[in-house]
């Protein structure tokens, strides 16, 4: 279980695009470990330890139409079949050519998108995400399709009843079934959050199963009204003027606040998760006289004196 983490940032020039990824890469890491010593920016590919997770980040900005010196470095990590993320500074062309076939990503459309990927090629977040969206339909039924449609297409496989429960369903079943899936629960705290007897029932399930939740709290929603069992450090205040002017629907500004609060939450959360069950397992198999040995991520070799591994 690798607690390093290696980025090599190619070509390592110090531009603003370069000093803007290091900057937003290390608070990434700040959200999420809470520090951010675990990870090592750099471009000496033979500096890389080898109990490290490593990415290779190609910056393609705006002075970087020429690769220079960093040619020779990633090619050798090519070599070493170690995984590349281009990422442009708005422009999709030009990269080089041992990397043109990969699907590269723009930092100036969308950051979080970018840090995103970078934890997940990382093994800090995961590639399959889920959300469950528990929300009141006759508060916040348009916010809750919006929310869906836009973690969707940050490919999140989202539960949301109106779309994930067919006629004729069990629906309280079917809760059961979608909660303990999903590793993640986005609460839409409205004015009537607290008389709804299946909202009440989800945040329960979630809490008492170890599932992660983050609540949105709608504007001009009293502190009494919200749910009383989640703690603000769980929860995301919205005001008026993150929404359009109808105050259907988020605006971009409003909308981004929220995914981004939920792609730095959902990866804590899994992450707290994984060590809670990898710990218990490993606790388990010692107890049972197993020695325990780390390979990689979150794996671990359990072998026992007169049996295989």
């Amino acid at each position: 279980m690798s607690e390093n983490y290696e980025i090599l940032l190619l070509p390592d020039e110090g531009s603003i695009f370069a000093d803007e990824f290091r900057a937003a890469v290390e608070s990434s890491f700040k959200c999420i470990l809470g520090t951010s010593d675990l990870v090592r920016i750099h471009s000496d590919i033979a500096a890389v330890r080898p109990d490290s997770s490593v990415l290779v980040a190609y910056l393609h900005g705006e002075s970087s139409t020429a690769l220079g010196g960093a040619t020779e470095v990633l090619a050798r990590a090519i070599d070493l079949q170690l995984p590349v993320l281009p990422i442009t500074w708005g422009q999709l062309d030009r990269l080089p050519h041992t990397i043109a076939h990969i699907n590269a990503l723009d930092w100036r459309a969308d950051r979080t998108a970018v840090l995103s990927a970078v934890l997940r090629m990382l093994g800090l977040a995961e590639f399959d995400r889920k959300v469950f969206l528990s929300y009141v339909r006759k508060d916040s039924s348009s916010l809750a399709v919006q929310l869906h449609t836009a973690l969707a297409q940050r490919q999140y496989d989202v539960f949301l009843d109106r779309f994930a429960v067919p006629p004729g369903a069990d629906f309280q079943e079917r809760l059961e079934q979608d909660l303990g899936d999903k590793a993640f629960v986005v609460l839409l705290e409205s004015e009537t959050v607290r008389e709804s007897p299946w909202v009440e029932y989800e945040v329960s399930y979630a809490l008492g199963h170890g599932v992660g939740v983050l609540a949105v709290a709608l504007p001009d929603v009293a502190k009494a009204q919200r749910v009383p069992a989640i703690d603000d450090s769980f929860r995301v205040s919205l005001d008026w003027t993150d929404f359009d002017t109808r105050r259907n629907d988020l605006n971009q500004g409003g909308l981004r606040k929220i995914l981004d609060r939920i792609e730095w939450a959902h990866a804590r959360a899994l992450r707290r998760r994984r060590r809670e069950l990898v710990g218990s397992l490993c606790k388990g198999l010692e107890q049972a006289g197993h020695d325990l040995a780390p390979v990689e991520e979150w794996t671990v070799l359990a072998k026992k004196e007169g049996c295989g591994p």
